[in-house]
């Protein structure tokens, strides 16, 4: 379990999966507490006592509160903009309302009448449902997997070149011997991690050097959700082998590329794997970047790996999955503090 510390103003915060789950203010550690829907319902204090509360109506409307929540997460686990509108991502709900403000750009079902509705909320069930990417509707596990699965598909389907927008980090068949950081940029050379084991990792100031530039490269590109025609299948780090699917390229031996896919790398301080399993640290910075719930994450992942290689993915590949899902989140926080301060 990973769980990050941030700062904003005199505020240290603490997540876990991308949700706030304790805070830190003046010396006083403070618990947040949520629902079976993740609204954010109780603050306690360390002593189990109950600093504040808040309950929601159907919609997520306030029904009653007392004291004041440490975190801007409310119902449904959303961030809310200050106006009393929630941001799930893709785009923004109004609880007054209980309907999206703008339309979905997706059918996540197409089986299912409902969904041609593109402002109604979690199909009208707020009660069992939440919709963590303003695009899918979410009751574990199996209503979210339809969409993503969908999802997944065409994103391995798809062959469409990404849009000016974003970014193009295409493999080049040329080795990179410069350091990590430097090996990445809009054109992807890969490397050699053959004597990068347990007795030579790569360091951890050049590996964070690294993961901050792909952190940065995302930011700073128009990268929407869920990205399927605009490169995400495609996202690669050095840590790409080069190789492709039997499915998209008719041939049993393309997944072999450059480097071995299980060529295993060791990072400081944090592990070795496979350099393709590390190289899924971008897929899990995507899904950050996009604002997708990490479930969804995985879920993309898992859906990927059966559609395209017909296999499900390594404990390595989901690890790493989510090593770069919650770095993206530390990096913005950081940014956001450093923005702040005067």
């Amino acid at each position: 379990m990973t769980v990050w510390p941030y700062t904003t103003t005199a505020m240290k915060h603490y997540s876990f999966k991308g949700q706030p789950i304790a805070t830190r203010k003046g010396g006083v550690l403070s618990y947040v507490h949520a629902d079976h829907l993740g609204s954010r319902s109780v603050e306690t204090n360390s002593s189990g006592t109950q600093n504040a509360s808040r309950t929601y109506y159907a919609y997520g409307s306030t029904r009653t509160s007392s004291g004041t929540l440490q975190t801007d997460r409310t119902y449904t686990g959303q961030k809310s903009d200050g106006t009393g509108l929630l941001y799930y991502n893709a785009r923004f709900y109004d609880p007054a309302l209980g309907t999206f403000l703008s339309p979905d750009t997706l059918v996540p079902d197409a089986g299912r009448v409902v969904d041609y509705n593109r402002f109604l909320y979690v199909r009208g069930n707020p009660l069992r449902y939440s919709d963590p990417t303003g695009h899918c509707v979410f009751a574990p596990p199996f209503d979210t997997l339809v969409c993503v699965a969908l999802l997944a598909f065409t994103m391995a389907s798809s062959a469409s070149p990404p849009p000016p927008s974003y970014p193009i980090n295409g493999s080049s068949p040329q080795k990179c011997t410069d350091s990590l950081p430097d090996c990445f940029g809009d054109v992807v050379r890969l490397k050699d991690f053959g004597n990068s084991g347990s007795d030579n990792p790569i360091p951890i100031k050049e590996f964070n050097a690294f993961a901050d530039k792909v952190a940065a490269d995302l930011h700073n590109h128009d990268v929407d959700w869920p990205g399927l025609s605009g490169g995400r299948a495609t996202y690669d780090t050095p840590f790409y082998n080069g190789g492709q699917s039997e499915r998209r390229t008719g041939d049993p031996n393309a997944q072999i590329g450059m480097f071995p896919a299980a060529q295993q790398a060791c990072i400081e301080s944090v592990g070795c794997a496979g350099r393709s399993e590390i190289n899924y640290i971008a897929q899990g910075m995507w899904g950050a970047r996009t604002g997708e719930s990490k479930p969804v994450s995985v879920a993309i992942v898992r859906a990927w790996k059966f559609v395209e290689y017909q296999d499900t993915p390594s404990e390595g590949t989901l690890f790493w999955l989510q090593y770069g899902y919650d770095y993206y989140q530390q990096w913005l926080e950081q940014q956001r503090t450093n923005t702040s301060t005067p």
